[in-house]
């Protein structure tokens, strides 16, 4: 974190409170980037701007795919947030969405 961003792992230790919305925002951003890149992406290298933008900082990428990232990305964030079931649903390991790759959690979101 510096005092223009704060990582996403930062936000969730400090139980800043995020709306849906916010969230499946985050994650569609985080999305398009593993997909551009096809490295996964954890909260800790997710940060976000001052202006609301989405950051990656790249060093220490896990070598790991990330067809399971997203829906993990997208769990942590919706931890502790009041959100609609069908949305929580998404994060259910046995959701065909959350387990059809990127564009498939995507679109379902």
């Amino acid at each position: 974190m510096n005092r223009t961003s704060i990582s996403l792992a930062r936000v969730v230790a400090l139980n800043v409170p995020r709306s849906w919305q916010e969230v499946v925002a985050v994650v569609l951003d985080a999305g398009d980037l593993m997909k551009q890149s096809g490295t996964a992406l954890t909260v800790g290298q997710c940060f976000i701007s001052a202006a609301g933008g989405l950051q990656i900082h790249a060093a220490g990428w896990p070598a790991g795919a990330p067809g399971d990232a997203l829906p993990r990305l997208l769990e942590t964030l919706l931890t502790g947030q009041v959100v609609p079931a069908e949305l929580r649903a998404l994060t259910d390991p046995d959701n065909a969405d959350a387990r059809a790759g990127i564009d498939g959690l995507m679109k379902a979101l």
